[in-house]
């Protein structure tokens, strides 16, 4: 799916867009999540905290539709995917893939190409998942997160999640990168949003 990836803040059409987008992505969140995990009742907050970037994915025929989202936090030298949940109707067609790439690019940016001077690039991405979500962890295992450690009764009692982390300076396959940064695969233009196809 050849889709654009846009921060909420950046999507063109201002305020109003940007209020139809978000709703998109809590009605996918609503979908996506149990309703003990969902943010839905707080995502708009959420999304508007300090720190925190809200990328939504639109595919490129139609961008006023949301095909997925990723929820990102930074702290200090590492950044944390909150959440990332992609619309049923365009599941295992590289959305989420697209989203965790443009979530590395932007966590890997110089300070001065981002708003904030006292931010700076960071080494690490990491993740809580569900080790009972198989579509998930393939799609981290492809962009190449690794399981760093298990959290017991992190979703509740019984329910297990995995810390999964991904090296930004390294490559996917552990070899340096020149510039000690993880490749991009897949096509990126930048012009204000990134396009992947």
């Amino acid at each position: 799916m050849d889709v654009r990836v846009c921060a909420l803040d950046e999507v063109e059409g201002g305020v109003e867009q940007g209020a139809l987008l978000l709703g998109q992505v809590v009605a996918i969140e609503r979908a996506s999540f149990p309703a003990y995990e969902s943010l839905a009742d707080h995502l708009r907050a959420e999304a508007r905290a300090r720190g925190r970037t809200l990328l939504v994915a639109r595919p490129r025929a139609d961008l006023a539709a949301v095909a997925g989202y990723l929820l990102l936090e930074r702290r200090a030298v590492v950044v944390h995917v909150t959440k990332l949940a992609v619309a049923e109707q365009s599941r295992r067609r590289g959305v989420g893939r697209a989203l965790l790439l443009e979530a590395a690019r932007r966590a890997r940016a110089p300070a001065r190409a981002r708003a904030s001077a006292a931010a700076r690039p960071v080494g690490t991405m990491t993740l809580h998942v569900d080790p009972a979500r198989a579509g998930a962890l393939a799609l981290y295992a492809s962009v190449g997160f690794r399981e760093e450690s298990r959290r017991v009764d992190y979703y509740a009692t019984g329910r297990d999640a995995l810390l999964l982390e991904l090296d930004l300076t390294r490559a996917a396959n552990g070899s340096d990168t020149e510039g000690g940064a993880m490749p991009i695969q897949g096509e990126l233009r930048h012009r204000g949003c990134a396009a992947l196809s």
